[in-house]
């Protein structure tokens, strides 16, 4: 009896699916990239007087072989480089998309997001908010918080353009949720990272503590 030739069934599913892949990656698709933003050459002493999103979103269209570079491409960034910019206001379009991203294709983005950027430099100002955590604290049956949470540093410094840093009030951490707790909470939290280049925070992290104890049973008898 033949043995089965593996090998030849093993290269014959190769090749159907290079000739797959090959035939597919001709046709035309539809792209959704989000590109990450570099602020570059900032000025000691200034700061982005306009939120400007750590992200932007591109709609390209291309060839599967095409959109397939653009989609696995790590080294792709949109460059904003400031040194140059002032109190004036200057304002970036979709239209000067390829003075900011260097695409490793061709492609022409059919949409970009934000539309337009406006920029403009302003004085850097600090100020200290109260940091407040975002804790959802679940007990063990028969266990319960002592005592206040402690948080270490109880506030921290919000820097950037003081018409936006004015407006901050407060600082939250990330969402942490512990279930079932029948143990003290001692760890470091991350801080929210700011949505935009506008606003830094310092320290990154906060200390949180909560003492966590299990309900002693009193029993209270009568004096005959």
């Amino acid at each position: 009896m033949k043995q089965p030739r593996y090998h030849i069934i093993i290269a014959s599913f190769v090749f159907a699916i290079l000739v797959w892949i090959s035939i597919n990656m001709a046709d035309e698709y539809a792209l959704v990239k989000h590109i990450p933003v570099v602020v570059e050459n900032m000025r000691e002493g200034k700061a982005l007087r306009f939120p400007i999103p750590k992200t932007i979103s591109a709609n390209f269209r291309g060839r599967g072989w095409q959109l397939a570079t653009i989609y696995f491409s790590t080294d792709l960034k949109y460059y904003i480089d400031v040194s140059m910019l002032g109190s004036e206001v200057y304002r970036i379009t979709s239209h000067d998309f390829f003075e900011h991203v260097k695409l490793p294709m061709a492609v022409q983005p059919l949409d970009v997001k934000p539309e337009t950027l406006v920029l403009a430099l302003a004085e850097y100002k600090e100020k200290r908010v109260p940091v407040i955590p975002r804790l959802v604290l679940n007990y063990h049956e028969g266990f319960g918080q002592v005592g206040s949470l402690h948080v270490t540093p109880e506030s921290v410094v919000v820097g950037g353009a003081a018409n936006l840093s004015e407006a901050v009030l407060r600082w939250y951490t990330e969402y942490r949720k512990y279930d079932n707790l029948r143990s003290p909470v001692n760890e470091d939290l991350e801080l929210e990272e700011p949505p935009t280049f506008s606003l830094e925070v310092v320290p990154h992290s906060v200390h949180v503590q909560v003492d966590v104890r299990p309900f002693a049973e009193r029993t209270i008898s009568e004096l005959q």
